[in-house]
């Protein structure tokens, strides 16, 4: 209430007797606005204000930090039908679902207990897990000083009060659809080490071990967990978000990469190439080599011979 009132300029007192109660008068200036004209509008108040969104994005997790449950339902109503919404009631709270579920888009209000909105975005782009999710700031300030301070946390949008539910969509959907262009493109490329995607400190880190670790026999899903401090669902969320990749397709494409280098710079036998790439069965890896590279690897090392 007292943003929302000094973004209109108004004032608020507050009288307080002991056993008498607390009065609260709330001034608002008065604009003269002139001659206005009714002009009616053809909404269907039945039908969804939210742009048309594809049933695709039902796979997008949402996290709300709102502490206010009138907007939290506000929101919610106007989400639920398109996306997976997960509430949180602070800033702590959030924190903590945010490191646990790894969602796509983190929604948060900026005055909130515990911790507020500010902190939260800082301290959200500044963990390993959770540093590349978008984040949206809402806010009833809508000076200049509130903006900067928000973006200066990392926040990657920002909408201010009072907003309707069609604008909300519309922010959302747009961030999204940026993030799944980015992973569309970057999900069609290999692990080049000069792509800035494939320097993220996550996907080095975990790079590495999959490197060192290509020959191991227990080199599987909760290994990498162990071995990144991660639970499966943070591992998957976070190499799907950075990647857009699975795990799975991950650690293939970096052996696969290190089969590519082997047939480059040795004379290795195809078997011993598919061994130190992990492969017990070299059938097996003939089978990834062909389906990634549509030839044989005898074949493919035959290329490079005669380039």
């Amino acid at each position: 209430v007292k943003e929302l009132t000094q973004r209109l300029d108004g004032s608020i007192e507050v009288n307080s007797k002991p056993d008498q109660g607390t009065f609260f008068r709330i001034t608002l200036p008065i604009i003269h606005l002139g001659q206005t004209f009714d002009i009616p509008l053809n909404v269907d108040k039945k039908a969804s204000s939210l742009p048309a969104i594809s049933s695709e994005t039902k796979d997008y997790v949402i996290l709300l930090v709102e502490d206010n449950d009138a907007m939290a339902q506000f929101i919610q109503e106007g989400l639920d039908q398109h996306y997976q919404i997960h509430r949180c009631t602070n800033g702590k709270l959030g924190y903590q679902k945010a490191i646990e579920i790894v969602p796509n888009l983190i929604i948060s209000d900026v005055m909130m207990p515990e911790m507020d909105g500010y902190t939260l975005c800082r301290k959200i782009k500044d963990h390993p897990i959770t540093d590349h999710i978008p984040f949206l700031l809402l806010t009833a300030r809508a000076d200049t000083q509130s903006r900067l301070e928000g973006m200066a946390k990392g926040a990657d949008a920002y909408l201010t009060k009072p907003f309707d539910d069609e604008e909300l969509g519309f922010v959302i959907k747009n961030i999204l659809h940026t993030q799944r262009q980015l992973l569309e493109k970057i999900s069609t490329l290999d692990e080049p080490k000069e792509d800035a995607v494939f320097l993220h400190p996550f996907i080095l880190s975990l790079k590495e071990i999959i490197d060192k670790n290509l020959q191991a026999g227990e080199l599987n899903v909760d290994f990498l967990c162990k071995a990144m401090g991660t639970s499966r669902t943070q591992l998957h969320r976070k190499i799907k978000a950075l990647t857009g990749k699975s795990t799975i397709q991950l650690v293939t494409g970096i052996k696969m990469e290190r089969a590519e280098r082997l047939l480059k710079t040795t004379d290795l036998n195809i078997s011993e190439i598919a061994y130190a790439c992990g492969y017990n069965d070299p059938a097996y890896f003939a089978q990834v080599f062909v389906k990634k590279y549509n030839c044989s690897a005898s074949e493919y090392r035959e290329k490079i011979r005669l380039a």
